[in-house]
């Protein structure tokens, strides 16, 4: 390291219509709330629907007096309409456990996990953003029947344009890699 504190930062792209967000360091509950100021003056330039890259592989702890300021910072995104969600982790570090449990509970937007940020460049160029606006679900389910067959899927998320589900087997996590 060059001996600078990492500092946590919100920029945007017009352009790609895309909002950058990078937690590094210590996140204290201080720090995040900076951050919301800098995310809200952010978004505000942004349309709906705007891609969201999140980049938290250099976030070496975080202070649970945050969470609320986590969950503000959720909402305002889902309230803004956020389209696609990308999120730069860095496997070996226990914040990622961490913030995947948290994330996980979240209704309103599911994240992609790649390894560095020209992979979730990568994800968000080359991946086709979906029509509509999309509702994500946690835990959701419906059951089906047809035929003899019947079960018990989940509803991932849904829009006018049709939904994403999932049957009760499977695991399902947006991964590209698997975490170690």
């Amino acid at each position: 390291m060059n001996g600078k504190a990492q500092k946590s930062h919100a920029k945007v792209n017009i352009s790609k219509n895309r909002l950058y967000i990078t937690i590094a360091g210590k996140l204290s509950k201080e720090n995040l709330d900076k951050l919301y100021t800098d995310i809200r003056f952010c978004v505000s330039d942004l349309k709906p629907s705007f891609d969201f890259i999140n980049d938290i592989s250099g976030c070496t702890l975080a202070s649970l007096s945050g969470i609320p300021t986590f969950k503000k910072i959720t909402n305002y995104l889902i309230a803004n309409r956020v389209g696609r969600v990308v999120r730069v982790i860095n496997e070996r570090r226990i914040i990622v456990r961490q913030i995947l449990n948290c994330g996980a509970k979240i209704e309103g937007y599911r994240a992609i996990y790649v390894n560095n940020l020209d992979e979730a460049e990568y994800e968000l160029e080359e991946s086709l953003p979906e029509d509509g606006l999309r509702f994500y679900l946690q835990a959701q389910s419906v059951k089906y029947k047809r035929g003899e067959a019947q079960g018990k899927w989940y509803i991932l998320d849904i829009s006018t344009s049709g939904c994403l589900i999932k049957p009760s087997h499977v695991v399902f996590l947006t991964l590209h890699r698997p975490l170690a």
